[in-house]
């Protein structure tokens, strides 16, 4: 067993630059609300997307993650996924250009290719090497916004519900799939502590919910052809 590290945190861990001063900055999450969305206008903006939004394109400048499981399955460079339907194929972050950044501390040294932040469980934080997973990707992704220097985050695909049809993603991954008890775990995290503290922590950057039809409404909501 290796010896435990014993640098400070500071050192150990990734700092996230402020390559996004003062600009607008969007989240892709996995709701069925971006099933057919147009991305077109998007394809010039700055983009983090959580988990499986970077299989959307070049485009997306940042993959993030938390579930070490998820990272596993997605970084080879072809996998096959079994999930109750036929199989498909989805690339791997091997394919992908982008930044990829995670918060899981397993992912350490791994490759270098990953850059990995310092997980705090729970909050939101200012030292760029640091962020709050609050048990969500979505939530944690809010955070790494702000750290790369965003004034306005805007939200989507942050439905925190099932469509009429009851799917839960916009994409086939069924890894982990939402349920109702995920959806309030993320309003709690949410409103004990990413509404709050952005608000303290942050109080220049402007969170928006831009996602049709969200249950989500602890931010101001906004539609997005408005935020274009």
């Amino acid at each position: 067993m290796p010896a435990p590290d014993k640098r400070p945190p500071e050192e150990i861990y990734w700092h996230a630059p402020r390559m996004w001063e003062g600009e607008d900055v969007f989240i892709i999450g996995g709701g069925p609300s971006l099933v057919d969305f147009d991305w077109e206008p998007l394809k010039n903006k700055h983009l983090i997307g959580c988990n499986d939004a970077y299989q959307l394109g070049e485009w997306v400048d940042v993959c993030y993650w938390g579930d070490y499981g998820w990272w596993e399955l997605f970084w080879r460079d072809e996998v096959l996924v079994k999930e109750g339907r036929p199989r498909h194929t989805i690339p791997g972050l091997l394919r992908y250009p982008g930044l990829c950044v995670t918060c899981n501390p397993a992912c350490l040294d791994k490759d270098e290719r990953v850059h990995v932040l310092e997980k705090r469980p729970v909050g939101i934080y200012v030292q760029q090497y640091r962020i709050g997973w609050n048990f969500n990707t979505g939530i944690s992704a809010i955070n790494l916004a702000a750290l790369f220097g965003a004034s306005r985050v805007i939200l989507l695909g942050f439905d925190m519900k099932h469509s009429e049809t009851g799917e839960s993603n916009w994409h086939k991954n069924l890894k982990d799939k939402p349920s109702p008890d995920c959806f309030r775990k993320f309003m709690k995290f949410a409103r004990l502590y990413a509404a709050p503290q952005m608000k303290e922590r942050f109080p220049g950057v402007e969170v928006l919910n831009a996602t049709p039809g969200s249950a989500l409404e602890l931010f101001p909501k906004a539609k997005l052809e408005d935020v274009l």
